[in-house]
């Protein structure tokens, strides 16, 4: 295929090689070859209706291709065409069923579908006769978690160990499902800095440097766990962190009282309130608050839909340019809404099941409620908090996706993009007054049945003794307290923070003020009489 790197190249480069390959095709129009690489030139521009086009047509010429196969299902997956994706993971399974990128790249599109369940069948199925195959295994091991099944995802990573002590990927895991004594630390160690030594790869160094971190943050050195986190994220930190701020900046612009009540009774959306949407900060609570919702016999659990943000994105919302989105945003005819809805349905179908109601949990939809609201107006909306610096420390001690490393890896932006998040909640309860249910974390963990009746209310739900029936899931909680009476919600409730006070200063000196905030609304909870 391309003999040159398209990243190496810049844009005007990659047009120039572009229309040279043009010209080439007018005289050889059924070359297979030409057509994939004007794909490949417009994917490395994210021109992905143009790069599927091109892959298309030399499928046409070379249905049995693998490495057209494999492109095309990227180009598909990458803007959140999952159905179209999936249609040809499944054509590079049958073209290419010894080869375990066919089964890592099915089971890509399907653990974006929600369809954890059948990304392990599929994985199983390519163990059978490629045993022993890390890749394959540590994908199995996610999927089981995905779905759920975290037993069996902890005997899988334990697999892997045995096969590779070193599996930088398989010791993050292994550390954050189970709690280390010092001695245990202790031992661990040489074999974490082991794996350290052996890494090629910066974010698999900051895995096993994650890792470290949470080993001795278990057994109370606190000094010690905190430089193995500060190593790890240092190691993680983006060249640019823009397009996390650029999107909250755009959807306050766009997103206005004006634009609001402007488009208010003239069609635009859907009426159904089948999504509800749980959001807010990563690692503030929203899976614990999906699974309360999701223990309800109306709803399904959907897990993280990745939807949402695929039909922001080509709008530019993460553009630099704010009158580029503001313009595409004004742009949306009723009718475009309705149909961005029904496309939404459509690409979450696998995770309805056959209830009303199925939750979207994608934290970071906090920023897109403007986008939820014009296409779903009736559109039922959790918003998960936590103490800021627990939240903080959350972050900062996780190995996470690229995407949150533009904002977690480094304490002062990380600071500076919670005010962010703070003043785009703000504006979203401004505009839509009444329509967002704010839940602390801490006091659903004091005060489980309490919270949770006032969800299903607020979801217009009839209550069910067994929204708190839960155990032997992964889902479990405990309830500490009956529903009838609130306990006394205090910052002791949290804390995990003070164990790095003097390490955190930098963060604390953005957003002290924000704290001081938090924890006086959650200690006037003590106060509240459920009604």
């Amino acid at each position: 295929m391309l003999n040159v790197d398209p990243a190496k190249l810049s844009t005007p480069q990659r047009l120039q090689l572009m229309r040279q390959m043009e010209g080439i095709l007018r005289n050889d129009p059924k070359n297979p070859e030409l057509w994939c690489n004007i794909g490949v030139l417009h994917a490395a521009d994210e021109r992905w209706e143009e790069a599927q086009k091109h892959y298309k047509k030399a499928l046409s010429f070379r249905k049995n291709d693998p490495e057209i196969l494999k492109r095309t299902v990227e180009a598909f997956t990458k803007p959140l065409e999952l159905v179209q994706a999936r249609k040809y993971a499944r054509k590079l399974l049958d073209v290419a069923p010894r080869d375990p990128d066919s089964y890592l790249i099915y089971s890509d599109v399907l653990m974006k579908m929600g369809a954890a369940d059948k990304s392990v069948e599929l994985l199983d199925r390519a163990l059978k006769f490629m045993p022993g195959h890390l890749i394959l295994l540590n994908q199995l091991a996610e999927s089981y978690k995905s779905a759920g099944r975290m037993a069996e995802a902890d005997e899988v990573y334990e697999r892997i160990i045995e096969i590779d002590p070193f599996d930088a990927e398989a010791l993050y895991r292994r550390s954050h499902n189970h709690k280390f004594t010092k001695e245990e630390a202790e031992a661990i160690e040489p074999q974490l800095l082991a794996s350290l030594e052996r890494q090629q790869i910066d974010s698999h160094r900051a895995s096993v440097l994650y890792s470290a971190g949470k080993v001795f943050h278990d057994c109370g050195e606190y000094e010690k766990a905190f430089d193995y986190l500060k190593k790890a994220n240092e190691l993680r930190i983006p060249s640019s962190n823009k397009n996390v701020f650029n999107e909250i900046a755009n959807a306050k612009a766009g997103f206005t009282k004006a634009f609001v009540v402007s488009r208010q009774e003239k069609g635009y959306g859907l009426e159904t309130d089948q999504p509800i949407f749980i959001l807010g900060l990563p690692r503030s609570g929203t899976t614990l608050t999906e699974s309360i919702c999701g223990a309800h016999s109306q709803i399904t659990a959907g897990d993280e839909q990745s939807y949402m943000g695929g039909l922001a994105k080509p709008l530019g919302i993460q553009s630099n340019n704010t009158a580029l989105f503001v313009s595409r945003l004004e742009r949306i005819t009723p009718e475009e809404s309705r149909e961005m809805a029904r496309h939404y349905l459509e690409m979450t179908r696998i995770v309805h099941g056959t209830t009303p109601h199925f939750t979207d949990k994608m934290p970071h939809n906090f920023v897109r409620i403007g986008m939820i609201k014009l296409m779903f107006p009736n559109a039922k909306i959790i918003h998960c908090m936590r103490n800021p610096l627990d939240n903080a420390v959350s972050l900062y001690s996780n190995s996470m996706r690229p995407y949150h490393n533009q904002y977690k890896t480094d304490l002062k932006s990380l600071g500076l993009y919670y005010i962010q998040y703070r003043s785009v909640m703000q504006h979203w309860h401004e505009l839509f007054p009444g329509a967002i249910l704010d839940v602390f974390y801490e006091d659903m963990v004091v005060n489980t049945e309490l919270v949770a009746r006032r969800m299903i209310d607020y979801l217009g739900l009839e209550w069910e003794d067994g929204v708190m029936d839960r155990q032997g899931s992964q889902r479990s909680v405990k309830t500490l307290s009956a529903w009838q009476v609130r306990q006394p919600v205090y910052t002791s409730s949290s804390g995990r923070w003070r164990h790095y006070e003097r390490q955190l200063q930098p963060l604390i000196d953005v957003i002290g003020s924000h704290v001081a905030d938090y924890d006086k609304a959650l200690e006037a909870l003590s106060g509240e009489n459920p009604e």
